[in-house]
């Protein structure tokens, strides 16, 4: 029976789950005062999990109220200072049982299933991250195909995508990360086509995904963007970079339900490059199948946002990866391979603290105006600035002709639901359409709802859209 001192603490808890009880309860098997502490550390590094990420730091988490619910009028609970967490963790690892099952570590607690995950991911990007030697022969190579694929005038402003492109050619592991817009899928394409001269198209590359929707737009932007280039490249190296995408858990070999996969360090993937894009999803346990799996001396390239889809389950490694990363910093050896690819580009400081392997994208192409300006502002958490270029749409007016940053109200939104929908879709039911052109309509404008269920959810969005377009088409 737990003491008055464990039960007064725990009716005060908000945002906690039944889970949490039951996992520091198998931890924490005395149910003093003095054990009170430990009992603490287990619900948050439980709720923590929950949450997504894979540890407690025990520093950010010292003398700082925890599972506060002002709503419910629950005030949580203040951890103590560091040293008395810290003795607690170490009272607690004297049990066999804990001992095996949770690990402390440089001022995190873990369970041991994500901190061997983290170890294991750690140690196989580590192998990584020495830079490649080129021959001469390959830069040769490489700057007769440049001036098809950048520009190679001379400027003073950073081109960050032909940066990324030439950085990641020296390097067997590569993040590319940038927000929506910034160029992704155009400098992985141009990295590819560099890949495939160095190797005289000669290297087996895999593209994969975290979902088959991102899968497939990974194909199809791929395969637009080598489109965009035919004609200006030679055709053998265009056609040598592949457009055909695959889950994650379909090239690893993941069952439905099970955790094993076919592919592993005895049955690698048969792979020279290996690509990631919507990297941003790939959470720890996925990550360290495909470090896994992955030959010695394939390159490993990371496409994604960190600040954009999380990671399904525990552990956002993207997020980790580019954190704290500064763009305008490179290495001495990577300043060398720039000035011998690059030489018309502003050349980055060196430094010893630089992560080569992160390549940031800057600047937005796919949109200018208010619409970059109010996507800034909330990357940045700045609403109020966001707001101040934000206009309220005057309903019903041609909101598709609209080239500001449009907010609706749910009354305006309900009262013009089936005039909005006609605007944005009623192109895409032309019976007279191929089935392509239908899809490229339906491109045109696209509805965006951060949540699947309720009621502005994707799921009931699209039952009402579809409602109304049949009352239009009288069917």
């Amino acid at each position: 029976m737990k003491t008055v001192k464990f039960l007064s603490v725990l009716n005060t808890l908000g945002g906690t789950e039944t889970i949490d009880r039951l996992f520091a309860s198998q931890f924490c098997t005395t149910e003093d005062e003095a054990s009170l502490t430990w009992f603490m550390l287990l619900m948050a590094l439980s709720a923590l999990q929950r949450q997504g990420h894979t540890c407690v730091d025990v520093r950010k988490l010292a003398n700082t109220p925890l599972f506060v619910d002002e709503t419910q009028q629950l005030n949580g609970w203040r951890y103590p200072a560091e040293e008395q967490l810290e003795h607690a963790i170490e009272q607690a690892m004297k049990n066999s049982v804990v001992a095996s099952a949770l690990v402390y570590q440089h001022g995190r607690l873990y369970t041991r299933r994500y901190w061997q995950f983290e170890r294991e991911i750690g140690q196989a990007l580590a192998q990584r991250c020495a830079p490649l030697t080129l021959s001469d022969e390959d830069y040769a190579r490489l700057n007769t195909l440049w001036p098809g694929m950048f520009s190679t005038d001379p400027t003073a402003e950073q081109d960050w995508q032909q940066l990324a492109t030439a950085c990641a050619v020296q390097q067997r592991f590569t993040v590319i990360s940038g927000g929506p817009g910034t160029g992704k899928t155009y400098t992985v394409t141009r990295l590819l086509l560099a890949l495939q001269c160095v190797a005289k198209g000669r290297s087996k590359i895999q593209l994969a995904a975290p979902t088959g929707k991102a899968a497939q737009r990974m194909n199809e932007s791929i395969a637009g963007a080598l489109e965009k280039l035919r004609g200006h490249l030679d055709e053998s190296l265009i056609n040598s970079v592949p457009t055909d995408a695959v889950t994650l858990h379909r090239l690893l070999g993941i069952s439905r339900f099970g955790v094993e996969t076919r592919k592993n360090q005895a049955n690698p993937l048969q792979c020279d490059v290996l690509i990631v894009d919507e990297a941003s999803m790939i959470d720890m346990a996925l990550m360290a199948r495909v470090v896994r799996a992955l030959p010695a001396q394939a390159r490993l390239i990371l496409v994604g946002d960190a600040d954009q889809l999380p990671a399904v389950e525990s552990g956002n490694v993207l997020e980790a990866l580019v954190e704290g990363h500064n763009s305008e910093l490179i290495s001495a050896a990577l300043q060398q391979h720039l000035q011998r690819m690059c030489p018309h580009l502003p050349v980055p400081k060196v430094s010893d603290k630089a992560n080569d392997y992160v390549k940031m994208l800057h600047t937005s192409r796919r949109f200018g105006g208010d619409l970059a300006t109010v996507a800034t502002a909330i990357k940045a958490n700045a609403p109020s600035a966001a707001w101040q270029i934000i206009r309220p749409a005057e309903l019903p007016a041609d909101i598709t002709a609209n080239q500001g940053v449009l907010s609706v109200s749910d009354s305006a939104f309900e009262a013009h639901f089936v005039h909005l929908v006609r605007q944005c879709f009623s192109a895409q039911m032309n019976p007279s359409l191929t089935p392509a052109e239908a899809l490229q309509q339906m491109a045109r404008c696209r509805w965006l709802s951060p949540v699947r269920n309720g009621e502005w959810g994707v799921n009931t969005l699209n039952q009402r859209i579809e409602q109304a377009l049949q009352v239009a088409g009288g069917h």
